[in-house]
Protein backbone atom coordinates (compact mmCIF):
# COMPACT_ATOMS: atom_id res chain seq x y z
CA UNK A 1 0.00 0.00 0.00
CA UNK A 2 1.59 3.26 -1.16
CA UNK A 3 -0.03 6.51 0.03
CA UNK A 4 1.45 9.14 -2.26
CA UNK A 5 -1.09 11.80 -1.33
CA UNK A 6 -3.49 14.01 -3.22
CA UNK A 7 -0.70 15.41 -5.42
CA UNK A 8 1.09 12.90 -7.64
CA UNK A 9 4.63 13.71 -8.71
CA UNK A 10 6.48 13.57 -11.98
CA UNK A 11 10.19 13.74 -11.18
CA UNK A 12 12.57 15.00 -13.85
CA UNK A 13 9.79 14.80 -16.42
CA UNK A 14 9.80 11.02 -16.72
CA UNK A 15 9.18 9.08 -13.50
CA UNK A 16 7.09 9.09 -10.36
CA UNK A 17 3.59 8.19 -9.10
CA UNK A 18 1.74 10.23 -11.73
CA UNK A 19 3.62 8.44 -14.52
CA UNK A 20 2.66 5.08 -13.00
CA UNK A 21 -0.94 6.26 -12.69
CA UNK A 22 -1.07 7.23 -16.37
CA UNK A 23 0.31 3.81 -17.25
CA UNK A 24 -2.45 2.20 -15.16
CA UNK A 25 -4.92 4.22 -17.23
CA UNK A 26 -3.54 2.55 -20.37
CA UNK A 27 -1.29 5.36 -21.61
CA UNK A 28 2.13 3.69 -21.43
CA UNK A 29 2.60 3.40 -25.20
CA UNK A 30 1.23 6.89 -25.68
CA UNK A 31 3.79 8.31 -23.24
CA UNK A 32 6.57 6.54 -25.12
CA UNK A 33 5.59 8.59 -28.17
CA UNK A 34 4.61 11.79 -26.37
CA UNK A 35 6.57 12.28 -23.11
CA UNK A 36 5.07 14.29 -20.28
CA UNK A 37 7.28 17.39 -20.84
CA UNK A 38 5.90 17.58 -24.40
CA UNK A 39 2.31 17.26 -23.13
CA UNK A 40 2.98 20.03 -20.61
CA UNK A 41 4.45 22.18 -23.40
CA UNK A 42 1.29 21.66 -25.47
CA UNK A 43 -0.98 22.44 -22.53
CA UNK A 44 -2.51 18.97 -22.58
CA UNK A 45 -1.28 18.49 -19.01
CA UNK A 46 -1.16 21.48 -16.67
CA UNK A 47 0.86 21.05 -13.44
CA UNK A 48 -0.64 22.29 -10.21
CA UNK A 49 2.86 23.15 -8.97
CA UNK A 50 6.44 22.92 -10.17
CA UNK A 51 9.40 22.88 -7.80
CA UNK A 52 12.99 23.34 -8.94
CA UNK A 53 15.55 21.95 -6.51
CA UNK A 54 18.91 23.56 -5.71
CA UNK A 55 21.81 21.59 -7.20
CA UNK A 56 23.65 21.49 -3.89
CA UNK A 57 20.92 19.30 -2.40
CA UNK A 58 21.98 16.52 -4.75
CA UNK A 59 25.68 17.00 -4.06
CA UNK A 60 25.38 16.32 -0.34
CA UNK A 61 26.94 13.25 1.22
CA UNK A 62 24.68 10.18 1.44
CA UNK A 63 24.73 10.26 5.22
CA UNK A 64 23.37 13.82 5.34
CA UNK A 65 20.71 13.63 2.64
CA UNK A 66 19.21 10.61 0.96
CA UNK A 67 17.46 10.62 -2.39
CA UNK A 68 17.15 6.85 -2.50
CA UNK A 69 14.44 4.57 -1.16
CA UNK A 70 14.35 5.74 2.47
CA UNK A 71 11.54 7.79 3.99
CA UNK A 72 12.20 11.52 3.59
CA UNK A 73 12.94 13.58 6.69
CA UNK A 74 13.66 17.19 5.69
CA UNK A 75 10.98 19.45 4.16
CA UNK A 76 12.77 19.77 0.83
CA UNK A 77 13.38 16.02 0.59
CA UNK A 78 9.69 15.42 1.08
CA UNK A 79 8.93 17.57 -1.92
CA UNK A 80 10.96 15.12 -4.01
CA UNK A 81 9.30 12.01 -2.59
CA UNK A 82 7.05 11.38 0.39
CA UNK A 83 4.54 8.74 1.41
CA UNK A 84 1.83 9.76 3.86
CA UNK A 85 0.46 7.39 6.51
CA UNK A 86 -1.92 8.27 9.33
CA UNK A 87 -0.50 7.11 12.63
CA UNK A 88 -2.35 9.56 14.88
CA UNK A 89 -5.89 10.90 14.75
CA UNK A 90 -5.38 13.47 17.52
CA UNK A 91 -3.35 16.09 15.67
CA UNK A 92 -5.05 19.03 13.91
CA UNK A 93 -6.18 18.33 10.33
CA UNK A 94 -5.07 14.69 10.69
CA UNK A 95 -7.34 13.76 7.79
CA UNK A 96 -5.67 16.16 5.32
CA UNK A 97 -2.41 15.51 3.48
CA UNK A 98 0.37 17.41 5.30
CA UNK A 99 1.27 19.55 2.27
CA UNK A 100 -2.19 21.17 2.42
CA UNK A 101 -2.01 22.06 6.11
CA UNK A 102 -1.38 25.79 6.63
CA UNK A 103 1.69 25.38 8.86
CA UNK A 104 3.41 22.51 7.04
CA UNK A 105 6.91 23.57 5.97
CA UNK A 106 6.98 21.47 2.80
CA UNK A 107 3.56 22.76 1.82
CA UNK A 108 4.60 26.35 2.41
CA UNK A 109 7.69 25.84 0.25
CA UNK A 110 5.49 24.42 -2.50
CA UNK A 111 2.89 27.19 -2.34
CA UNK A 112 5.47 29.98 -2.07
CA UNK A 113 7.99 28.69 -4.61
CA UNK A 114 6.06 26.23 -6.78
CA UNK A 115 3.50 28.48 -8.43
CA UNK A 116 2.66 29.82 -10.88
CA UNK A 117 4.31 26.77 -12.36
CA UNK A 118 4.65 28.32 -15.84
CA UNK A 119 7.12 30.92 -14.55
CA UNK A 120 9.49 28.23 -13.27
CA UNK A 121 11.91 27.03 -15.93
CA UNK A 122 12.97 23.41 -16.18
CA UNK A 123 16.54 23.35 -14.85
CA UNK A 124 19.42 21.87 -16.82
CA UNK A 125 20.31 18.25 -16.20
CA UNK A 126 23.57 17.49 -14.44
CA UNK A 127 25.53 14.47 -13.23
CA UNK A 128 26.18 14.18 -9.52
CA UNK A 129 29.52 13.14 -8.09
CA UNK A 130 27.92 9.74 -7.52
CA UNK A 131 27.39 9.36 -11.28
CA UNK A 132 23.63 9.89 -11.29
CA UNK A 133 22.15 12.09 -14.02
CA UNK A 134 19.36 14.26 -12.63
CA UNK A 135 17.06 16.99 -13.88
CA UNK A 136 16.23 18.49 -10.47
CA UNK A 137 12.58 19.43 -10.68
CA UNK A 138 9.17 17.95 -9.89
CA UNK A 139 5.77 18.65 -11.44
CA UNK A 140 2.69 17.89 -9.32
CA UNK A 141 -0.71 16.76 -10.60
CA UNK A 142 -4.03 15.57 -9.20
CA UNK A 143 -5.06 12.05 -10.17
CA UNK A 144 -8.10 13.25 -12.13
CA UNK A 145 -5.83 14.99 -14.63
CA UNK A 146 -5.17 11.55 -16.08
CA UNK A 147 -8.85 11.27 -17.05
CA UNK A 148 -8.78 14.80 -18.43
CA UNK A 149 -5.74 13.91 -20.55
CA UNK A 150 -7.64 10.96 -21.99
CA UNK A 151 -10.45 13.31 -23.00
CA UNK A 152 -7.97 15.65 -24.68
CA UNK A 153 -6.42 12.71 -26.54
CA UNK A 154 -9.73 11.33 -27.74
CA UNK A 155 -10.92 14.73 -28.94
CA UNK A 156 -7.67 15.08 -30.88
CA UNK A 157 -7.95 11.58 -32.36
CA UNK A 158 -9.54 12.44 -35.72
CA UNK A 159 -7.62 10.21 -38.14
CA UNK A 160 -7.99 6.50 -38.71
CA UNK A 161 -4.82 4.39 -39.12
CA UNK A 162 -3.47 4.17 -42.67
CA UNK A 163 -3.01 0.70 -44.13
CA UNK A 164 -0.66 0.16 -47.06
CA UNK A 165 -3.44 -0.67 -49.50
CA UNK A 166 -3.75 0.28 -53.18
CA UNK A 167 -5.81 3.25 -51.95
CA UNK A 168 -3.17 4.47 -49.44
CA UNK A 169 -2.23 7.54 -51.52
CA UNK A 170 -5.84 8.60 -51.81
CA UNK A 171 -6.31 8.07 -48.06
CA UNK A 172 -3.26 10.22 -47.32
CA UNK A 173 -4.75 13.07 -49.36
CA UNK A 174 -7.96 12.77 -47.38
CA UNK A 175 -5.95 13.08 -44.16
CA UNK A 176 -4.43 16.34 -45.40
CA UNK A 177 -7.93 17.70 -45.99
CA UNK A 178 -9.02 16.55 -42.50
CA UNK A 179 -6.07 18.31 -40.88
CA UNK A 180 -6.97 21.52 -42.72
CA UNK A 181 -10.59 21.28 -41.58
CA UNK A 182 -9.75 20.80 -37.88
CA UNK A 183 -6.68 23.03 -37.53
CA UNK A 184 -8.75 25.69 -35.73
CA UNK A 185 -10.18 23.12 -33.28
CA UNK A 186 -8.18 23.00 -30.05
CA UNK A 187 -8.70 19.77 -28.08
CA UNK A 188 -7.53 21.61 -24.95
CA UNK A 189 -10.94 23.26 -24.87
CA UNK A 190 -12.27 20.22 -23.02
CA UNK A 191 -10.10 21.20 -20.04
CA UNK A 192 -12.01 24.44 -19.50
CA UNK A 193 -15.50 23.63 -20.83
CA UNK A 194 -18.11 24.12 -18.04
CA UNK A 195 -19.78 20.77 -18.75
CA UNK A 196 -16.44 19.03 -18.84
CA UNK A 197 -13.30 19.53 -16.79
CA UNK A 198 -13.86 23.22 -16.32
CA UNK A 199 -16.90 22.32 -14.24
CA UNK A 200 -15.57 19.08 -12.78
CA UNK A 201 -12.16 19.97 -11.42
CA UNK A 202 -13.42 20.98 -7.97
CA UNK A 203 -15.35 17.74 -7.39
CA UNK A 204 -12.50 15.63 -8.71
CA UNK A 205 -9.96 17.49 -6.54
CA UNK A 206 -12.11 16.70 -3.51
CA UNK A 207 -12.00 13.07 -4.60
CA UNK A 208 -8.21 13.24 -4.91
CA UNK A 209 -8.10 14.31 -1.26
CA UNK A 210 -10.58 11.61 -0.20
CA UNK A 211 -8.61 8.92 -2.05
CA UNK A 212 -5.42 10.13 -0.38
CA UNK A 213 -7.10 10.01 3.04
CA UNK A 214 -8.36 6.45 2.47
CA UNK A 215 -4.92 5.26 1.38
CA UNK A 216 -3.16 6.97 4.28
CA UNK A 217 -5.60 5.46 6.77
CA UNK A 218 -4.42 1.97 5.82
CA UNK A 219 -1.75 1.83 8.53
CA UNK A 220 -4.18 3.03 11.20
CA UNK A 221 -6.77 0.43 10.22
CA UNK A 222 -4.11 -2.30 10.17
CA UNK A 223 -3.19 -1.43 13.77
CA UNK A 224 -6.84 -0.98 14.86
CA UNK A 225 -8.82 -3.61 12.93
CA UNK A 226 -11.88 -3.21 15.18
CA UNK A 227 -12.10 0.55 14.69
CA UNK A 228 -15.17 1.12 12.53
CA UNK A 229 -15.60 4.83 13.29
CA UNK A 230 -12.37 6.58 12.30
CA UNK A 231 -12.93 6.28 8.55
CA UNK A 232 -16.34 7.93 8.78
CA UNK A 233 -15.07 10.56 11.18
CA UNK A 234 -12.23 11.48 8.84
CA UNK A 235 -14.55 11.53 5.81
CA UNK A 236 -16.92 13.92 7.60
CA UNK A 237 -14.13 16.18 8.82
CA UNK A 238 -12.54 16.27 5.37
CA UNK A 239 -15.89 17.27 3.85
CA UNK A 240 -16.33 19.94 6.51
CA UNK A 241 -12.87 21.34 5.85
CA UNK A 242 -13.68 21.86 2.16
CA UNK A 243 -17.22 23.06 2.81
CA UNK A 244 -18.78 20.01 1.14
CA UNK A 245 -22.39 19.33 2.16
CA UNK A 246 -24.42 16.30 1.19
CA UNK A 247 -26.44 18.44 -1.25
CA UNK A 248 -23.30 19.78 -2.91
CA UNK A 249 -21.76 16.34 -3.30
CA UNK A 250 -25.04 14.76 -4.43
CA UNK A 251 -25.55 17.37 -7.15
CA UNK A 252 -21.92 17.11 -8.27
CA UNK A 253 -22.11 13.34 -8.63
CA UNK A 254 -25.39 13.47 -10.55
CA UNK A 255 -24.62 16.45 -12.77
CA UNK A 256 -20.90 15.94 -13.33
CA UNK A 257 -19.61 12.45 -12.61
CA UNK A 258 -22.56 10.57 -14.06
CA UNK A 259 -22.64 12.87 -17.08
CA UNK A 260 -18.95 12.13 -17.67
CA UNK A 261 -19.67 8.41 -17.28
CA UNK A 262 -22.48 8.62 -19.84
CA UNK A 263 -20.25 10.37 -22.36
CA UNK A 264 -17.54 7.77 -21.92
CA UNK A 265 -20.09 4.98 -22.33
CA UNK A 266 -21.48 6.54 -25.53
CA UNK A 267 -18.11 7.37 -27.06
CA UNK A 268 -17.45 6.13 -30.62
CA UNK A 269 -15.54 2.89 -31.07
CA UNK A 270 -12.52 4.85 -32.31
CA UNK A 271 -12.24 6.53 -28.89
CA UNK A 272 -12.72 3.37 -26.86
CA UNK A 273 -9.07 2.38 -27.22
CA UNK A 274 -8.25 5.35 -24.98
CA UNK A 275 -11.11 5.04 -22.54
CA UNK A 276 -11.65 1.32 -21.95
CA UNK A 277 -8.42 0.76 -19.97
CA UNK A 278 -9.26 3.72 -17.69
CA UNK A 279 -12.95 2.88 -17.26
CA UNK A 280 -12.50 0.59 -14.18
CA UNK A 281 -10.60 3.37 -12.39
CA UNK A 282 -13.32 5.91 -13.19
CA UNK A 283 -15.93 3.42 -11.96
CA UNK A 284 -14.02 3.12 -8.70
CA UNK A 285 -13.94 6.89 -8.29
CA UNK A 286 -17.70 7.06 -8.79
CA UNK A 287 -18.14 4.30 -6.22
CA UNK A 288 -15.98 6.22 -3.72
CA UNK A 289 -17.91 9.43 -4.36
CA UNK A 290 -21.26 7.74 -3.64
CA UNK A 291 -19.76 6.00 -0.59
CA UNK A 292 -18.58 9.37 0.73
CA UNK A 293 -22.03 10.83 0.08
CA UNK A 294 -23.63 8.03 2.10
CA UNK A 295 -21.41 8.95 5.04
CA UNK A 296 -22.53 12.58 4.78
CA UNK A 297 -26.29 12.02 4.59
CA UNK A 298 -26.69 8.65 6.31
CA UNK A 299 -28.39 6.97 3.34
CA UNK A 300 -27.66 3.40 2.30
CA UNK A 301 -25.73 2.84 -0.92
CA UNK A 302 -28.71 1.03 -2.41
CA UNK A 303 -30.77 4.22 -1.98
CA UNK A 304 -28.71 5.90 -4.69
CA UNK A 305 -28.70 2.78 -6.82
CA UNK A 306 -32.50 3.08 -6.75
CA UNK A 307 -32.62 6.85 -7.13
CA UNK A 308 -30.27 7.02 -10.11
CA UNK A 309 -31.05 3.73 -11.83
CA UNK A 310 -34.80 3.26 -12.33
CA UNK A 311 -36.98 4.57 -15.12
CA UNK A 312 -38.47 7.53 -13.17
CA UNK A 313 -34.99 8.97 -12.69
CA UNK A 314 -34.10 8.85 -16.35
CA UNK A 315 -34.06 12.46 -17.43
CA UNK A 316 -32.74 14.37 -20.40
CA UNK A 317 -29.79 15.62 -18.35
CA UNK A 318 -27.26 13.35 -20.03
CA UNK A 319 -26.37 11.42 -16.88
CA UNK A 320 -25.74 7.69 -16.82
CA UNK A 321 -27.78 5.26 -14.77
CA UNK A 322 -25.78 4.26 -11.71
CA UNK A 323 -26.62 0.58 -12.20
CA UNK A 324 -24.94 0.75 -15.62
CA UNK A 325 -21.87 2.45 -14.18
CA UNK A 326 -21.65 0.14 -11.15
CA UNK A 327 -23.25 -3.11 -12.35
CA UNK A 328 -23.31 -4.92 -9.00
CA UNK A 329 -24.68 -8.44 -9.44
CA UNK A 330 -26.72 -8.25 -6.22
CA UNK A 331 -28.51 -5.16 -7.48
CA UNK A 332 -29.26 -6.52 -10.93
CA UNK A 333 -30.62 -9.69 -9.29
CA UNK A 334 -32.77 -7.51 -7.05
CA UNK A 335 -34.20 -5.65 -10.05
CA UNK A 336 -34.92 -8.88 -11.89
CA UNK A 337 -36.69 -10.29 -8.84
CA UNK A 338 -39.07 -7.35 -8.56
CA UNK A 339 -39.67 -7.25 -12.31
CA UNK A 340 -40.63 -10.94 -12.42
CA UNK A 341 -42.37 -11.21 -9.05
CA UNK A 342 -45.73 -9.99 -10.40
CA UNK A 343 -45.83 -12.68 -13.07
CA UNK A 344 -45.23 -15.53 -10.64
CA UNK A 345 -47.45 -13.99 -7.98
CA UNK A 346 -50.38 -13.62 -10.37
CA UNK A 347 -49.98 -17.23 -11.49
CA UNK A 348 -49.95 -18.38 -7.87
CA UNK A 349 -52.98 -16.31 -6.92
CA UNK A 350 -54.91 -17.80 -9.82
CA UNK A 351 -54.63 -21.35 -8.43
CA UNK A 352 -54.20 -20.79 -4.67
CA UNK A 353 -57.08 -21.87 -2.39
CA UNK A 354 -59.19 -19.04 -0.99
CA UNK A 355 -58.13 -20.06 2.51
CA UNK A 356 -54.50 -19.13 1.77
CA UNK A 357 -53.40 -15.52 2.00
CA UNK A 358 -52.66 -14.10 -1.38
CA UNK A 359 -49.76 -11.71 -1.91
CA UNK A 360 -50.17 -8.29 -3.33
CA UNK A 361 -48.92 -7.67 -6.84
CA UNK A 362 -49.41 -3.97 -6.16
CA UNK A 363 -46.86 -4.19 -3.33
CA UNK A 364 -44.18 -5.64 -5.59
CA UNK A 365 -44.97 -3.16 -8.32
CA UNK A 366 -44.52 -0.28 -5.88
CA UNK A 367 -41.14 -1.58 -4.70
CA UNK A 368 -39.97 -2.22 -8.25
CA UNK A 369 -40.76 1.39 -9.18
Amino acid sequence: MFAHGALLRVRAGNEGPFVKWLEELGLKDFLNCYPIPKLVEWGWLVPQYRYSFPLEEFESEPETITWGAKQRSSPIERLWDFEWYINSIDEPLWFLHPFFRPDNTSGLMLRNNGQPWSTIEVPASFTTKHGEKITPYVDYFFHWQGYALIDVIRFSDCIQPILNTPEASQTAQQIVRIIESVKDWDPRGVLSAPRRWGGMHQLMTWLSHYRAFRDALYTWEAKHPDDKKTHRRGALELAGYFGITADILRNSIKNNLLVLAAEWQRAPAQNKIWMDPAWPMLQNDIYLAVLWLCMLDGEKFVHYMDLWSHAPSRQSDGSAELVEVLPFEFYKDRINFFRNANFYLDAYNAIAPESESKGSATYFAAIAD
